[in-house]
């Protein structure tokens, strides 16, 4: 479960944890599309891997503050030019009565609005990198993968409060887009 900027400010916020101290417990580093970013650590268990924040019955740990990709499940997105769109997953979903629930009430997050741009942005800024990346030397698209590791990962970002990253991460977003001519 690849995890976003937000996803690991949730859990270092709401763990009291360090960047390197959820590397060395919760999370690992994997290379998605020839980026070194963080992944929820799956614990080896009887039916096969399993997240390492289920509990002794199988519930969710972090349910208040699970990441992004947990939230929408058994939705999917659908990205496409200029933004993306939600879908079920009905095949996933194993409950026979669906009621129709508001994506904001699903999503549980404060400001929809705000954090699909946050989405959108991290999924174009990852895409500018990825296309970036084939125009690199190998010594080069390391450095691009560990500048992008270290700014939006390791550097811990100083937000209390959820409307607080926001202008944190763009301001992250706009300087390493102008560093790499995005």
């Amino acid at each position: 479960i690849l995890l976003d900027p937000m996803d690991v400010w949730r859990l270092e916020r709401n763990l009291g944890q360090s960047f390197e101290q959820l590397l060395a417990g919760a999370i690992d580093l994997h290379v998605e599309d020839g980026l070194i970013l963080p992944n929820l650590k799956m614990a080896p268990s009887a039916t096969g891997p399993k997240c390492s924040f289920l509990n002794e019955e199988g519930r969710c740990s972090i349910h208040g503050f699970r990441p992004g990709i947990c939230r929408l499940f058994p939705l999917g997105r659908i990205y496409e030019e200029n933004g993306f769109k939600y879908f079920i997953q009905v095949h996933e979903c194993k409950k026979q009565e669906r009621g129709k629930v508001k994506i904001k009430k699903w999503l549980g997050i404060a400001d929809q609005k705000r954090y699909e741009d946050f989405v959108w942005r991290w999924h174009t800024f990852l895409k500018n990198c990825e296309e970036g990346m084939k125009e690199l030397d190998e010594q080069n698209a390391k450095v691009l993968t560990v500048v992008v590791l270290r700014n939006f990962y390791q550097m811990p970002y100083q937000a209390e409060e959820e409307a607080q990253f926001y202008p944190e991460f763009e301001e992250r977003l706009e300087r390493l887009n102008a560093m790499f001519g995005f």
